[in-house]
Parts: structure tokens; sequence; C-alpha cells
């Protein structure tokens, strides 16, 4: 299994080779600059950047940093298109002037070491876990053993603050007991060293750690049960523009490309679903949050 660390790391070299060799050539493809969250990246970006600069002549240069620095390194014109995990946080003014384009849906997986026994969790589990009232597998049908619980230490990453606001309707609610981690690559590296250590993640990146995923109240989460609206914990993940940028012809046709059909068997293969392939979800989704607050 090749991790996330690595597929991330030498996709970043080679699109910064070609983006080095074209901003040296006036006669070469446009070359423009991506910042955004590492899930984005994996599900979306890193298969469609070589048909990009095929089909387009376009080259990215990815930054593979967070949700946030992908908003709002944008509005501050230090990135031309950013990717992000998450929606605007409202009332924040650095996220406040920049347009988001849903381009691909993304499941969020609990994941746990191989070696845990247990196959399957209820949204009710999660809930208790992420509020401190569950800390033994046992708890949970597993062995007798503690749970530690591996989260991002910034609630605005992306799973984070999807999970909250999708199971509690609020960020407000404490982790209580988690254990808070830098990033992304430190929470699948975590989980995949402990077979005691539980996490949730994005379905295309945790296919790059040796975690095993648990069902979810009894269903798998892959492309067909997300697709369906059936695997109830998803969020749209989103390429992020100014409208004030110099160069919005271009962005445009990036956003355009991403969305096609061309590149949609890349995005599934990648591990999420193409967005157009499942707007049915923008209205599900609304049902399924009000069961999951209630539950």
């Amino acid at each position: 299994m090749t991790s996330w660390f690595h597929v991330l790391t030498g996709f970043t070299l080679s699109v910064t080779a070609v983006f080095t060799a074209v901003a040296a050539s006036p006669e070469g493809p446009l070359a423009l600059r991506w910042v955004g969250d590492p899930d984005t990246a994996i599900a979306v970006i890193l298969p469609t950047a070589s048909a990009l600069l095929n089909d387009e002549h376009i080259a990215l240069a990815v930054d593979v940093k967070s949700s946030t620095k992908g908003i709002r390194t944008v509005l501050i014109g230090q990135a031309d298109i950013g990717g992000s995990g998450r929606y605007r946080v409202e009332g924040l003014p650095e996220e406040s002037d920049v347009t988001f384009h849903p381009v691909a849906w993304d499941a969020l997986v609990p994941v746990v070491h191989p070696l845990n026994p247990l196959g399957n969790l209820s949204v009710s589990d999660i809930k208790r876990m992420l509020r401190g009232d569950v800390n033994n597998w046992r708890q949970l049908g597993g062995p007798d053993a503690p749970i530690r619980f591996i989260a991002h230490e910034d609630i605005f990453a992306g799973v984070e603050y999807v999970l909250m606001n999708q199971l509690f309707g609020s960020i407000d609610v404490e982790f209580e007991k988690a254990e808070l981690v830098s990033d992304d690559f430190n929470i699948g590296a975590a989980v995949a060293a402990d077979p005691n250590a539980i996490a949730v993640m994005s379905m295309a990146s945790a296919r790059h750690f040796p975690v095993k995923p648990l069902n979810l109240d009894g269903v798998p989460a892959n492309i067909d049960t997300l697709k369906s609206g059936e695997y109830r914990l998803f969020r749209p993940l989103y390429l992020v523009l100014a409208p004030s940028h110099q160069q919005r012809d271009a962005l445009e046709r990036v956003i355009k490309f991403v969305e096609s059909a061309k590149v949609r068997p890349a995005i599934r293969a990648a591990g999420a679903v193409p967005y157009r392939e499942a707007v049915v979800l923008v209205i599900r989704g609304m049902d399924i949050q009000r069961d999951l607050i209630a539950e």
C-alpha cells in the first residue's frame, strides 16, 4: 500500500518540476498555483492534473496545506486556486469574498488498526466517543482496552469541522478525550501504529494507510453507498476561486475540466464521487443531517 505521504510528495515534486519548466518558457502552458487540503488533493487534483496539462495546457503547482489555507490564501492572492474539504465559516471576513465550486463527494469513514476486531460502529457510538462518554473498547463490544481517539488540532481543518456540524449541528462540542495532532498524515499514521486507536478520515485518503474502515450502522463506505446516500457521513470537496482574479477565464476552464465527463472515472478511482453524479445528495443531505443530529 502506497502511503499518503509518498503519494503526495511524489506528485508535488513532479508537478513542481513541470511548473518550473513552464514558468521558464513563455511559450509553454499557463502555470497556476493550487493550495489546499490533502483530501481534495488526493481525490481531485492528483487524478486530474496530468489530463489538465495535456488537454487545457494548464500546469498546477500543488502546495498541500489545509482547507483553511486553501480558502484564505486565495483571498489574499497567494494562490490561484484553493482546495477545501469544508465550506466557508460564516462571519469570518478572511473567508467571505471567495466562491466555492463543489467538484466531488467524499465519505467520512471511521478507521481503526487492522487488528481491532470491531467491524461496525453506529452514529451514536461515534457521538459518544466525541463527547467523551465512551473510553474503553469493551463498551462498544470490543476488547478491554482504552480508546485512543485521534483528531486534528485545528477544528477548521476540514474533516473535524464537517463531522461536528453533521453530527451535532455545531462546532461548539469539545473533543473531550481526543488526542490532537498537527496534520492529516499524523492521524493516519497514528491509527496504523496502534491497535487501540481510531479516527475519522476521508475515504479517499484512508485508502493510502494500512488501516481498517468500519461500517457505519451496518453500511460500508464505498462509491455506490456514497452516491446513493445510504452511507450517511459525507461532504462535498471544493475548489475555491477569488472573483477578482485577473485570470478568471483560465480558472473557470480548470473548474469546467474537473467537472467534465472525461475525468470522472479518475475521480471515482481515487475514492470519491464526481459532484454532478450525485447532486441528489444536496437535498438528501439536509434530511440525513437532521437524522444524524437527532440520534
